[in-house]
C-alpha cells in the first residue's frame, strides 16, 4: 500500500510513469506527513518511519493483526 505521493515517486519499483511526487517536484504529496505525534513535519527523504505511508501502514498492520489474533476490531 502506498500513499498517492509514494505511488507518484514509483517508490514500488514499477516505474509505469515519470516521478511527479514529492521527491520530483511535489505535485502530489497527500499524507506525506499526518501533523501528529508519530509524523509530525514533512520530509520525503526520511527513512526513521515518520513519513505518513509508514505510519499508516504501521496502524493498518497493527489492526489486521489485532483483529487475527482477537477476532474482532478493539472496543467491539
Amino acid at each position: 500500500v502506498l500513499t498517492h505521493g509514494e505511488a507518484a515517486d514509483n517508490e514500488d519499483g514499477v516505474y509505469a510513469h515519470e516521478p511527479y511526487g514529492p521527491k520530483n517536484g511535489c505535485e502530489r504529496w497527500d499524507l506525506e506527513y499526518l501533523g501528529t505525534e508519530e509524523s509530525p513535519c514533512y520530509n520525503p527523504w526520511t527513512e526513521d518511519g515518520t513519513r505518513g505511508g509508514d505510519v499508516l501502514r504501521g496502524k493498518a498492520n497493527w489492526y489486521r493483526n489485532f483483529w487475527k489474533d482477537n477476532g474482532g476490531t478493539p472496543n467491539n
